[in-house]
C-alpha cells in the first residue's frame, strides 16, 4: 500500500510538471521579428518555439508569404523572394501533445541596391567640362566610392554619384578607361543585398579641331570647284556655318563643303565655324579670290605693212590663269601668226589688205570669250622716181 501511494505521488508530481508545460507552447522568443529579406537574393531564417511537447510543426495559418519563399514544417523560412513589399500572415506551431500557438508576422522584402547606370558612359572630350549623375535602384539614398580602378584623369566620383571633372587626357580609340563602381544603401552598408557594383567604360575625345586647304581659283560665272574643311575630335556629328563668303557661294551644314557659282569679283575671307553635340566651336578662315569674268580688252590691232615685223599682244581681263588664245574664224595673212599661249601676234606679212578674224580665249577654268578683230596691212610703199 505504501508502495502504491509512492508510485501515485511520483505521477502526480510529473503531471504537474507536464501539464504547465505543455500549456506554456509559444514562439520563441514571444516578440520575435523576422529579419527582411533581399528580393531575388537567397533567404533563410529558422523560428524557434519553447514549451510543449517536441517536436514542433510550422505553419501559415492565414495570409500569405512573399513569393519564393517557403515556410519548412522545422520553422525554416527559405527560398528567393521574386517580388518586393510587405507579406503579413498569422504562422501557428504545433507540439506533439496536440497544443497549438499562433501569432501574427510581417515579412518586408526590400528591393536589391542596383546600379542602373548604362555604360559605356556619354563620351568625354579633352578641355570641355563633364558630368554625369551615376543612378541606382532599390534604395532612397547611397553611398558611392570606387571599387577598383579610376575614371579618366579630370574626373572623380563624388560620395553622392556625381562623376565630374574637365578631363586632361584623350583616350585611346576603341579602348576607353574602365572602372568599376560601388553603390551603398549607408542604412545597411553590412547587408550584401544593399550594395552592388557595377564596371563601367568611358571614351574621352581629342578636343575639337577644324582645318581647310586652299581655296582653289574662282571665277565670276564658273561654277566653283569647292572646297572642303575637315573636323576631327569634338563629341557627336558636326555642324558648319560660314560667313564672309563671297556673293553666290554657299556651305553644307553638314559637311562644310563651299559650293556655288560666284557673282562678284574681289578677295574675300571665308569665316568658317564648326561645332560638335557639346556646342563647343572652333574657327578657321579661308581665303578666296574671284577673278572677273573673262573678256579680250584688246579692240583694235595696230596697222602692218607689207615685208615690216610686225608685232601685236591680244590683252585679257579677268579669268584664271592660264589662258590660251585660238583663232576660231578667218585667217592672218601669209607671214603672220598668232602664239596660242602668249597672244602675241607676230611676223612679216606679205600680203596687203584688211583680214578679219575671230579669236577665241580659253582660261582654266573653262571660262571662254570671243573677239572679231581687223589687222590692216598696208602695202610696201612705192619706190619714188628721180627726175632726168
Amino acid at each position: 500500500m505504501r508502495r502504491f501511494v509512492r508510485i501515485f505521488s511520483i505521477v502526480a508530481v510529473l503531471a504537474a510538471i507536464i501539464v504547465p508545460t505543455a500549456l506554456a507552447l509559444g514562439f520563441s522568443p514571444y516578440n520575435q521579428t523576422l529579419p527582411d529579406a533581399i528580393q531575388n537574393q537567397p533567404y533563410s531564417f529558422t523560428q524557434t518555439a519553447r514549451g510543449g511537447c517536441t517536436p514542433y510543426t510550422f505553419t501559415v495559418s492565414s495570409g500569405s508569404i512573399p513569393p519564393g519563399i517557403q515556410l519548412q514544417t522545422g520553422g525554416t523560412f527559405t527560398g528567393t523572394a521574386t517580388q518586393s513589399g510587405t507579406w503579413g500572415f498569422y504562422m501557428d506551431v504545433g507540439d506533439n501533445c496536440g497544443f497549438h500557438a499562433q501569432r501574427p508576422f510581417t515579412l518586408n522584402v526590400i528591393p536589391k541596391v542596383t546600379v542602373t547606370t548604362a555604360s559605356p558612359l556619354a563620351t568625354g572630350v579633352v578641355g570641355v567640362s563633364y558630368s554625369l549623375q551615376l543612378t541606382a535602384t532599390g534604395s532612397s539614398a547611397y553611398t558611392w566610392s570606387l571599387a577598383s580602378g579610376a575614371p579618366p584623369a579630370g574626373l572623380t566620383l563624388s560620395p553622392s554619384g556625381l562623376l565630374s571633372g574637365t578631363p586632361t587626357t584623350a583616350t585611346t580609340a576603341g579602348s576607353p578607361t574602365s572602372f568599376t563602381v560601388l553603390a551603398v544603401d549607408p542604412t545597411a552598408p553590412g547587408n550584401p543585398g544593399r550594395s552592388d557594383t557595377k564596371q563601367l567604360s568611358l571614351e574621352i575625345l581629342a578636343p575639337l579641331a577644324a582645318t581647310v586647304g586652299t581655296a582653289p581659283a574662282a571665277e565670276v560665272g564658273i561654277v566653283f570647284k569647292g572646297v572642303k574643311p575637315t573636323a576631327s575630335g569634338g563629341k557627336g556629328t558636326y555642324a558648319w556655318s560660314a560667313s564672309g563668303l563671297p556673293a553666290g557661294l554657299t556651305v553644307d551644314p553638314t559637311s562644310g563643303a563651299i559650293a556655288g557659282t560666284p557673282t562678284a569679283a574681289g578677295s574675300f575671307t571665308a569665316h568658317l565655324s564648326v561645332a560638335d553635340g557639346n556646342s563647343t566651336t572652333v574657327n578657321v578662315d579661308l581665303p578666296i579670290t574671284v577673278a572677273a569674268k573673262l573678256t579680250i580688252s584688246t579692240l583694235r590691232l595696230p596697222v602692218a605693212k607689207v615685208g615690216r615685223l610686225f608685232q601685236a599682244t591680244i590683252r585679257t581681263r579677268g579669268g584664271a590663269e592660264p589662258i590660251k588664245w585660238k583663232v576660231t574664224a578667218g585667217r592672218f595673212p601669209v607671214g603672220i601668226r598668232l602664239d596660242t599661249k602668249t597672244g602675241v601676234i607676230s611676223g612679216t606679212p606679205r600680203t596687203a589688205g584688211i583680214f578679219t578674224i575671230r579669236v577665241t580665249v580659253t582660261d582654266k577654268l573653262g571660262g571662254t570669250f570671243e573677239e572679231r578683230l581687223n589687222l590692216v596691212v598696208k602695202p610696201k610703199p612705192k619706190p619714188i622716181k628721180k627726175k632726168k
